[in-house]
């Protein structure tokens, strides 16, 4: 049973791999976030939650107010001031409007100080904290040192409904179900040890067979007369 169930697997995979084209799956794409974690994405998801909007950060996707945006880097913190976002990784800070544009990127080039490590805001500032000591961004880029921060803004995790909805529009053309066949039917997304043990019962067959076989009592042959 365990070597037919095998079989089975690689004959299937096996052949609509060999009819991806024909069955449109090079061009058709996972949506589920159960496959999608399974094949490694999804691995890098926060969220953080303003009074009226929730900023999300899904591998190098984010995505607020609608828009998806790629960001390779990290986000360790988010801001909302009035009605644009401040997005910070540890070595830059990003400033987007409600439409997704980019319109300002803070470095180390314009005095921006590095690692950052900590994000929290007041009214109009963006503050950051970078080797135990806090500074204040205002819209202009201008830093500033700062002795008294507001409450950092914590992240959370994605709820499996978020999840959801999300993963098909942040991961979307990302992974297409021949790479899922690929993957089952090479082994890299199963168990190496029902693929061996599947083997090692198909071997077993194969040389008990044989054996059978070949000693198997050879009929009796009568004369005639006998």
């Amino acid at each position: 049973m365990l070597s037919a169930v095998w079989l089975l697997q690689l004959a299937t995979t096996g052949l609509l791999l060999q009819h991806a084209v024909d069955f449109k799956l090079t061009t058709t794409y996972v949506q589920s976030p159960v496959i999608l974690k399974w094949f490694d994405y999804g691995q890098r998801q926060r969220a953080w939650d303003f009074a009226d909007e929730t900023f999300y950060q899904v591998d190098d996707v984010i995505g607020f107010s609608g828009v998806f945006l790629n960001q390779a880097e990290k986000v360790i913190g988010v801001a909302k001031i009035q009605s644009e976002w401040l997005v910070v990784s540890t070595q830059s800070i990003y400033r987007y409007n409600h439409l997704g544009e980019q319109v300002m990127q803070l470095d180390s080039f314009d005095g921006l100080p590095e690692p950052i490590t900590q994000v929290s805001s007041s009214t109009a500032v963006l503050e950051i904290q970078s080797e135990g000591q806090w500074f204040t961004v205002d819209f202009n880029g201008w830093v500033l040192p700062l002795t008294e921060p507001a409450e950092p803004k914590l992240s959370r995790s994605l709820t499996k409904a978020e999840e959801r909805i999300l993963f098909p529009k942040m991961l979307n053309h990302r992974l297409s179900y021949d790479k899922v066949l690929h993957g089952i039917h090479s082994g890299i997304k199963s168990s190496s040890w029902l693929n061996t043990l599947s083997a090692l019962a198909l071997f077993y067959l194969c040389f008990s067979g044989l054996y059978l076989f070949f000693k198997q009592a050879k009929p009796k042959r009568y004369r005639r007369g006998d």
